[in-house]
């Protein structure tokens, strides 16, 4: 499948940049810091506490309610313009009946709330707000004032809101991006499909390689008019693959699940002989022309899954498959006592009996029960020598730390829910180990100060990474020149980084703006890079900003961990926000903790040197004489690996 990011012809910058924002990718679907709760999932957390069974308890519940109002009220500013002005009246009353709430009576009032707030949700889903985005979406595109962030934050908004509509959201990504295109073929078929022309017969459809001389204002305004257009509802099936499965028979058919043994269907695509065909379902059997084989997994033990969802509209038929198929999976495996069948990652989508879309099947976050080559061995060898006798003894706290290893172990395989328990779960034992504070207050003590600085340096080697890789072709004609530098920059370290000299990186910024048009994700993102760099002064405030969001992004994740320990309200949107950040604390609370272990000394100590560096460190951004030294004094992060 063509890349929708990549035009096929030159146009004017914004649409190009609207193009590459209008791209869909299902495994990296949001743009925007992954910490931060826009104000769709914002409003769907207070939902939740609204709609709390339990009794209001102003102990345990106040907390979590002001916090999470809080959220929603902070994540507002964020909507776009247009946006603010269809919405003025839900807005306005949601933030009045909200204000003070809960307040000081034990058993809140909350009907006011759940009509105002509930008044909003329903509209979140109504075309105009949608055609809303659109506009803040276009508007932002078009400002050259308009920073990386801005866009960010109006492109995931569009895409939260579009995902409440019945658009599939890969199938309105490749027909608004082809649009843009604006080839001959692409807008006769957009104007048919609106009904603006009869098909015409097929030699006078044009090309898709001919650029139409439809003006862009043109383009923008059937595009628009698409966006709204109700999908036709259709008969939608999805294959999707299992791991470390075996199915009974090569094809058994359960109900609208068809579950096929891999081997066997892989074997008859590759052959495609007729005869062999002839058993598939019809989808497959006009696919073998396109190498259809490729797309099935190789191994033994793969199981396909065939989910037929009937017909009708679907605003994401591939995830309402996954979720009926693995829930289907989870129940069975619950009944026979234990599964290892292991969901991958990928999909082929059929519509009305054709594929016309998929995703490559892939593992990811597990392993199959074959071995494979990983470091694990030459870690265990390392570890072993100076671990196995204490771990024989009588050292129950060392024993307690093998078991967060294993936890912390656990978590990585599993979804974000589930690894936030888990993650959590390895903080509260290193903080009781090593401090009598709490787990909140360890974090704030020791790991906040850290977190701060490894976000601004993460998004440094993101930012100049994606510019040296040149992704989506913006800077194609430099290529070379990008080969150059990336050999120097990855070449080196800086302290607190490896495998990237980040000092040549920052030297090399003002380069890479030149060699990237503004209206791109990355000419946008190295701008605002380099103003946050503009002055330690810049730099600094760039910390306090982070330092902001490390406050309410903490706050969130210990009201999701207590709402999934005391069963409290939580949902998936809110945890998948806080999974980057739980794996990195329970990441370095462990290492911090087996450095202590393994020195013998106070486990305290590499905790109280990690705090004390990362302190120094933003305490001299803002009397640095320069930003270079601000960034990269002699400091370095201990050795962890997530």
């Amino acid at each position: 499948m063509r890349n929708p990011n990549s035009p096929r012809f030159t146009s004017h910058a914004p649409l190009d940049e609207l193009r590459e924002a209008l791209g869909w990718q299902a495994n990296t679907p949001w743009w925007s810091d992954p910490d931060l709760l826009d104000a769709v999932v914002a409003a769907e957390e207070v939902a939740g506490w609204l709609a709390d069974r339990r009794r209001y308890d102003k102990r345990y519940h106040r907390g979590p309610w002001s916090e999470a109002i809080k959220e929603f009220t902070g994540a507002l500013p964020r909507l776009g313009p247009a946006v603010h002005a269809e919405l003025h009246e839900q807005l306005q009353d949601a933030q009045s009946v909200l204000a003070g709430f809960p307040g000081a009576a034990d058993d809140p009032d909350r009907e006011p709330v759940k009509v105002a707030l509930g008044a909003l949700r329903r509209r979140w889903a109504e075309p105009p707000v949608l055609e809303a985005a659109w506009q803040d979406l276009l508007a932002a595109c078009r400002d050259e004032e308009a920073c990386a962030d801005t866009i960010a934050a109006r492109r995931d908004l569009f895409w939260r809101l579009a995902r409440l509509t019945d658009w599939p959201p890969g199938a309105l990504s490749s027909a608004l991006c082809s649009l843009l295109d604006g080839s001959v073929f692409d807008v006769t078929y957009a104007r048919v499909q609106l009904g603006d022309i009869d098909p015409p017969p097929h030699e006078q459809r044009g090309e898709q390689d001919q650029r139409s001389d439809l003006p862009d204002e043109d383009i923008l305004e059937l595009a628009r008019r698409l966006l709204l257009r109700c999908p036709q509802p259709a008969r939608h099936v999805i294959w999707l693959a299992f791991v470390n499965a075996a199915s009974p028979l090569t094809m058994k058919q359960i109900g609208p699940v068809m579950l096929v043994d891999g081997p066997w269907l892989r074997a008859r695509l590759k052959d495609g002989s007729p005869h062999l065909l002839e058993a598939l379902p019809a989808e497959l059997r006009q696919w073998r022309s396109e190498a259809g084989y490729r797309h099935v997994p190789e191994g033994d033990d793969v199981v396909m899954a065939r989910v037929d969802l009937g017909e009708g509209t679907f605003a994401d038929p591939v995830e309402t498959a996954r979720e009926r198929l693995h829930a289907l999976v989870g129940v069975a495996g619950f009944r026979a006592g234990r599964t290892e069948w292991t969901p991958l990652e990928g999909y082929l989508h059929a519509v009305d009996g054709s594929i016309n879309g998929w995703q490559v099947f892939r593992l990811v976050g597990s392993e199959r029960r074959r071995p494979l080559a990983d470091p694990m061995g030459r870690l265990l060898g390392e570890l072993i020598p100076k671990l196995w006798d204490q771990l024989a003894g009588a050292d129950k706290d060392l024993r307690e730390t093998a078991g967060a290893v294993h936890w912390w172990q656990a978590a990585q395989q599993q979804q974000p829910l589930s690894a936030l328990v888990l993650n959590v779960r390895v903080i509260e034992v290193t903080a009781a180990r090593v401090s009598t504070l709490g787990w909140t207050s360890y974090l704030d003590t020791y790991l906040g100060p850290a977190w701060i600085r490894a976000i601004i340096f993460d998004h440094l080697v993101r930012v100049i990474g994606e510019a040296l890789r040149d992704p989506e072709g913006k800077a194609v004609d430099h290529h070379a020149e990008l080969d150059l530098l990336r050999r120097d920059i990855e070449a080196g370290n800086a302290p607190g980084l490896t495998g990237f000299d980040g000092v040549t990186a920052v030297k090399a910024l003002p380069r890479l703006i030149e060699l990237y048009p503004l209206h791109s994700r990355v000419g946008r993102r190295l701008r605002l890079l380099e103003a946050r760099l503009a002055s330690p002064a810049a730099l600094a405030g760039w910390a306090d900003d982070v330092a902001a969001r490390w406050a309410v992004a903490r706050a969130r994740l210990r009201r999701s961990r207590n709402a999934v320990a005391h069963g409290g309200p939580v949902t998936s949107d809110v945890t998948a926000t806080l999974d980057q950040l739980s794996r990195y604390l329970s990441a370095w609370s462990l290492s911090l903790l087996l450095d202590g272990d393994k020195v013998g000394g106070q486990l305290a100590d590499p905790h109280e040197q990690f705090r004390q560096e990362a302190d120094a460190w933003r305490g001299g951004l803002s009397t640095a004489p320069e930003v270079l030294q601000a960034l990269f004094p002699d400091a370095t992060f201990p050795d962890a690996t997530w």
